[in-house]
């Protein structure tokens, strides 16, 4: 095949750049290391794939216009032979060789992550027993014993490790007696059940999350799973606050729309006396709770109260610095509150901050963009929102794909008449989006369906000469009776505005 025909393909969206593009600054250090280790790369010449992901590195630190020309592929194969004549075959061996490594590193990066005195020690024990050097490892098992005895656990991978100290000590007892007695497996099996448990409520806590887009569970699944939660966290060793939070929140989800505030004053409690026992996974996702509970019930003041303290606290120095990468809920949660508490010159500067450090499925300037076409579109600078969001990509992900369509049609309702059309047509294709959407609740849908009903009498209103007021103050009434509407706040606006008119 002639080489022309390659001259225009990009390496943006292989395999090895998307890999390598999520790595920190640390991480790309730790990665050039591990290609020039003999050990990790068994004396492979690897000088290539050092060359080719130093590169790819470097063009990173480049601004996104120019990444795609910087990344053809016969733009690479120039940078790895410089003297040669462009090759596909060549190049996908390199590429491929290099993907091979970083995924190699990954995993060792994954194991050192989980390197803990308590695993250290606990592969000691199971290395000399199984050496059937009793006296070695029961010296190990001491060390790992005060090593458990310092720790206060609160990740998953504390309570796998506990559980695994167990049962290496159970293996070394049984070695060492013929006795037929207990031998610690007892409390090997209590260290699974916390475990188990752990690692089943959080992936119920998930569940019961999704539950209020999807209907996963029927309502006497959800009592039957509360049941069996609440009669297994009976047990002594299951008394772990980390464990009644997380029921505490499957309550809270149980029950979303009638939730009372004294289960919420007891969740939020917990939570904050918690707070320093609590992995940052675990706390941004209880937190979140927290904060979705509070904007479902802002119009009452205390609640407007505790979502501006759980804001503030979210973005203490300690908690930020914690983060080399940033979650796409995360970001977007405290852009939408930060611009609500009015905060924004805040909002400015953290959108700048996390500009290359969001995570998601597209990539994290495309989330920055949208962040600031709905900060500009807040200060009523229409021109530059819309010029945003004109170039906005479409979203794949449901917290980005609804919330560029509600700004997209808001942005174009303040255009004016020139942007009737593409009002319209916007408003039509939320409705469309809306209709076609398997994984949403019932609930959520509404709230979608009466913003595009409401705001499509809003728009009729507003195209007469003289806009009744009448009709205005009904249509002002019926929003705020019904349940669910998304953008209430902005539609009564918008009312208001025109009820001045009339």
């Amino acid at each position: 095949m002639p080489l022309n025909r390659y001259l225009f393909f990009y390496m943006i969206n292989s395999d090895l750049v998307k890999c390598l593009r999520v790595f920190s600054k640390a991480e790309q250090t730790a990665f050039e290391l591990f290609l020039q280790s003999p050990y990790f790369t068994e004396r492979k010449d690897v000088s290539r794939e050092l060359l080719l992901t130093g590169y790819i590195f470097q063009v990173f630190n480049t601004q996104a216009a120019e990444a795609d020309r910087l990344l053809t592929r016969e733009q690479v194969y120039a940078v790895l032979y410089p003297t040669r004549t462009f090759n596909l075959q060549t190049l996908k061996n390199v590429t491929t060789s290099a993907l091979n490594f970083a995924e190699r590193f990954i995993e060792f990066e994954r194991l050192k992550s989980s390197i803990r005195p308590t695993s250290t020690r606990t592969r000691l024990v199971y290395y000399f027993s199984e050496k059937f050097e009793t006296e070695v490892a029961a010296s190990y098992l001491k060390r790992l014993e005060r090593a458990s005895s310092e720790r206060n656990s609160s990740e998953m991978l504390d309570f796998y490790q506990d559980w695994e100290a167990e049962h290496a000590k159970s293996g070394l007892m049984g070695l060492q007696t013929e006795i037929r007695d207990d031998m610690n497996n007892l409390q090997a099996l209590k260290s699974l059940e916390v475990y188990y448990w752990v690692r089943r409520l959080d992936l119920m806590l998930s569940l019961f999350n999704q539950n209020n887009w999807v209907p996963i569970f029927d309502d006497d699944q959800v009592q039957a799973i509360l049941r069996e939660t609440e009669e297994a966290l009976q047990k002594p060793w299951l008394a772990i606050p980390l464990l009644q939070i997380h029921l505490s929140a499957m309550q809270l989800l149980s029950s979303w729309d009638k939730v009372s505030d004294d289960l919420f004053d007891a969740y939020l409690h917990t939570l904050t006396e918690q707070e320093n026992t609590l992995s940052s996974h675990h706390l941004e996702r209880l937190e979140t709770i927290a904060s979705n509970f509070c904007t479902l019930n802002f119009k009452v003041p205390k609640y407007q109260d505790t979502l501006f303290h759980l804001f503030k606290r979210r973005l203490s120095p300690e908690r930020l610095k914690k983060h080399e990468f940033l979650t796409l809920s995360a970001f977007i949660s405290t852009i939408k509150l930060g611009i609500l508490f009015k905060q924004f010159d805040f909002v400015l500067e953290y959108i700048e901050v996390n500009r290359h450090r969001i995570i998601g499925p597209q990539g994290s300037e495309s989330y920055c963009q949208l962040a600031m076409a709905h900060f500009h579109f807040t200060q009523n600078e229409i021109p530059k929102a819309r010029l945003l969001v004109l170039n906005l990509p479409n979203f794949s992900d449901n917290i980005c794909k609804y919330f560029s369509k509600l700004l997209e049609v808001k942005i174009f309702y303040e255009g004016g008449p020139e942007d009737q059309t593409l009002f319209s047509t916007r408003l039509n294709n939320l409705r469309m989006a809306v209709v076609r959407e398997n994984n949403m609740s019932d609930g959520r849908k509404a709230g979608y369906d009466n913003f595009v009903r409401f705001l499509t009498r809003l728009d009729r209103l507003r195209q007469k000469d003289q806009p009744g007021k009448v009709r205005l103050q009904e249509l002002l009434a019926e929003i705020e009776q019904e349940k669910d509407v998304n953008e209430r706040f902005w539609l009564n606006e918008k009312i208001n505005e025109l009820l001045q008119k009339a």
